[in-house]
């Protein structure tokens, strides 16, 4: 299962992040690793999970772009310490 996974989900994303990386750096382009390291995971997570190919290391699509800002709330809920989506005179202001 392990190898299975590495081959065919964790290694084929990340050899091909890091092809992208690497062109990048021959063309001398700043790269903004948050987003790129999010696309990574995403692809993972569909693959490994949905068995689902979102291809965001090389399309840029509304789906995408819904995913990784439904990520980023996520991450801010979890982090955040004051829970203000849980006040409700902030709710109607704040989603």
């Amino acid at each position: 299962y392990l190898e299975v996974m590495l081959d065919r989900v964790f290694g084929a994303s990340t050899l091909f992040a890091c092809t992208k990386l690497e062109a990048a750096a021959e063309r001398g382009e700043a790269v903004n690793m948050e987003a790129t390291f999010s696309q990574l995971t995403l692809d993972v997570i569909g693959k490994a999970v949905f068995n689902y190919d979102f291809n965001s290391l090389t399309t840029d699509s509304p789906l995408i772009q819904a995913v990784y800002t439904s990520l980023k709330e996520t991450e801010t809920r979890a982090t955040d310490l004051l829970p203000y989506w849980k006040i409700p005179l902030l709710c109607k202001v704040v989603p």
